[in-house]
């Protein structure tokens, strides 16, 4: 499998996507917010699906029914398990106050016998380099560092960031993602080539730090 997996047509990049899943057959997915969030409705549609687990990569301090929650456009789309009686969302608690909630959340967190927290981990990448809510150096708020407050296990953060409207943060730490069997990372669309030539060309925003993990792999069509 290459890092870098181009195609020129969405019906081959998610033909070829969903066969590396099914492959792997991960039961226990983590998932960022925004579009990357599209893989669910293809998940959902496979055998097996009852006994997948989900978790939140991170998610804006923002109340669960907020439009801007991650929570809320997740657990939008997995609604046909719990219709079903299966809760299998697991992450941010945003009635907490965010450190307790960070904390808590990190305590769900179980290593399996292997070492790993994910079976699989799937990402988006942000103009600006940024994955999950690990933001780069310049969308930092001016005198506060990116990691306000770290779990006890280093496994969640609270982060900050002045480039976008929610300033509090809540993500999975390099570390966390890390302890995933496999990353991959979804982009689309004409708009999204300057962020994988960005990505190619290397560097230190985090994107790149996600990239130096051997079990990451990029998927892109335009």
């Amino acid at each position: 499998m290459s890092k870098f997996n181009v195609y020129l047509d969405s019906e081959s990049y998610w033909r070829e996507l969903m066969e590396y899943f099914s492959a792997f057959d991960p039961k226990r997915i983590a998932l960022s917010g925004g579009s990357s969030a599209n893989i669910l409705d293809k998940i959902l549609e496979l055998n097996g699906s009852d006994d997948r687990s989900f978790y939140q990569v991170d998610d804006r301090y923002v109340k669960r029914d907020n439009e801007d929650s991650n929570w809320k456009l997740i657990e939008s789309k997995i609604e046909r398990l719990k219709d079903r009686g299966i809760e299998r969302l697991k992450g941010f608690d945003t009635s907490l106050e965010i450190k307790k909630c960070v904390q808590c959340y990190s305590e769900e967190l179980e290593l399996d016998e292997e070492g790993y927290l994910f079976d699989m981990t799937i990402l988006g990448v942000g103009p600006d380099g940024h994955v999950a809510s690990l933001f780069p150096l310049e969308s930092r708020p001016d005198g506060v560092d990116q990691i306000v407050f770290e779990s006890e296990n280093g496994f969640v953060a609270q982060t900050q960031t002045d480039s976008f409207a929610v300033l509090d943060r809540m993500s999975l730490t390099y570390e966390a993602i890390e302890k995933s069997k496999h990353v991959l990372l979804l982009l689309w669309g004409e708009n999204k080539k300057p962020i994988l030539e960005m990505m190619e060309k290397g560097g230190d925003l985090p994107v790149h730090q996600i990239l130096k993990m051997p079990q990451s792999h990029v998927w892109f069509w335009s």
